[in-house]
């Protein structure tokens, strides 16, 4: 529904993005209404009817759709003065933006980490060999190691030109850890990253940096993140009451599309993990970092996305930048009995802090139809509780 005013701002369906023309429509109507200005309606309104030549059925019955679809894209980016290369995704009505700016932000990967050398070295060398980007220094924070093997590879490390080793004699705690590490250094953007994480292709930060520098708006960008066995750990996190941060199709296939895409497609997000998650260094300063006194181990990210994100910038969970998480296999899982009151005060510190937010209560991000309390995606409510 358009109000006619702004549809005549708009002007009309374009035959020339036939088969998507309504893609075209909404991408303009974007180039001058506010975002404030376009509402969602939650109730569902409309069931689509499929005939046996409808690109419901078959989206190859209409090849011209997807070729409309790409066009449509790239005009408005170029419109909108960016400049970017755009390609369907498997042949889908899925979009893919190769962002082509030409600056280099410098990058600082910050990266936690105590004894685990061979984890560690892991995580470095792919860093340092399989990244093509160039503007990056690493800072390895060094939280009270003990190992003799440790020390010399401290040694080893810091004899390298691009990284730097930031030693806390403290007990665990993951947001000052990063928090002393950021007072560090003064590059533009910070790449948080835990210790048993490896890049897998050498475009990762570019595209990260591509992503980050999309729009103005953007303050955080997320990775697709892979258990060693090939399916999803990682690809947004979703927030609210019922379990404070949940990751959408984890344990997927890393082949599968999940609800309408997601997995395969870059879009905006309430949180992302910070296990592989770029910030712009002047936004972290201006929402005060990771609160390292209530939330020194757990929620601690999801906390910083929900700052960034109230402070007035986006969040994005970018599908093309991939690398695989062998989670909790450096510091291991909160599911122990000596960690349940540490993890009993995180989840009533986001309860308390965020219960009455809108963005907490309802995550614009996921539809109210599914459940929050199973596996997210995977089950729908009982109507009658709607």
């Amino acid at each position: 529904m358009v109000e006619t005013e702004a549809m005549r701002a708009i002007g009309h369906l374009k035959s020339d993005y036939d088969g998507a023309q309504d893609h075209d429509f909404i991408l303009r109507a974007t180039e001058i209404l506010k975002p404030s200005e376009i509402h969602h309606v939650p109730e569902i309104l409309y069931h689509w009817r499929k005939t046996p030549n409808s690109t419901a059925v078959n989206v190859a019955n209409k090849t011209y759709a997807i070729e409309a679809g790409v066009r449509c894209v790239h005009d408005h980016l170029k419109r909108r003065g960016v400049k970017a290369k755009v390609s369907s995704i498997r042949g889908l009505t899925l979009y893919g933006v190769q962002w082509l700016t030409r600056k280099t932000p410098k990058v600082t990967i910050i990266i936690p980490f105590k004894d685990q050398v061979e984890t560690t070295r892991q995580c470095v060398e792919a860093l340092l060999t399989k990244t093509a980007y160039k503007a990056f220094d690493i800072i390895l924070v060094n939280n009270w190691s003990v190992e003799d093997e440790t020390a010399a590879f401290i040694e080893e490390m810091q004899a390298h030109p691009k990284v730097s080793v930031l030693t806390v004699e403290e007990p665990f705690n993951y947001s000052r850890l990063n928090n002393l590490a950021v007072e560090q250094t003064k590059a533009d953007y910070l790449m948080f990253m835990n210790n048993d994480v490896f890049v897998e292709h050498e475009d990762w930060l570019h595209i990260a940096i591509g992503e980050a520098l999309s729009a103005p708006d953007v303050g955080a960008v997320g990775a697709k993140l892979l258990y060693p066995n090939d399916t999803i750990q990682h690809a947004g996190v979703i927030v609210g009451p019922a379990g404070i941060g949940a990751h959408v199709h984890r344990g997927d296939p890393v082949s599968e599309y999940g609800f309408i895409g997601r997995t395969m497609l870059s879009h905006e997000v309430t949180a992302v993990t910070a296990a592989a998650m770029l910030v712009r260094a002047d936004v972290f300063r201006e929402i005060g970092g990771f609160d390292e006194k209530e939330l020194t181990v757990a929620y601690n990210d999801v906390d910083l996305c929900l700052k960034i994100r109230d402070a007035g910038y986006r969040i994005i969970f970018c599908a093309e930048i991939v690398a695989y998480h062998h989670e909790s296999l450096s510091r291991g899982s909160d599911d122990r009995p000596e960690h349940e009151a540490r993890f009993f005060h995180e989840t009533q510190t986001m309860l308390a802090r965020w219960s009455n937010n809108p963005l907490f209560e309802r995550d614009p991000a996921y539809p109210r139809y599914f459940t929050v309390d199973h596996q997210p995606f995977f089950d729908l409510v009982d109507p009658e509780t709607l």
